[in-house]
């Protein structure tokens, strides 16, 4: 999971991006942010398989 530094630096160049393509307009700077974090949301909800989803790795010994 991205920390909330990353999180926020990925909303900030998207937004970045969202205003040059829309040529740069003023004033529209939390309309381009929300957007941004709308368009970012589904990546956020996309969890990452921890430790405890993932199969125990370790020797397993025959013991007879």
């Amino acid at each position: 999971m991205a920390s909330n530094g990353e999180k926020e630096q990925r909303i900030r160049e998207r937004a970045y991006q969202i205003w040059l393509d829309e040529g740069q307009p003023e004033g529209r700077d939390q309309e381009h942010w929300h957007q941004a974090e709308t368009q970012l949301a589904p990546e956020e909800s996309e969890q990452p398989k921890t430790d405890a989803q993932s199969p125990i790795a370790g020797p397993y010994e025959n013991i007879s």
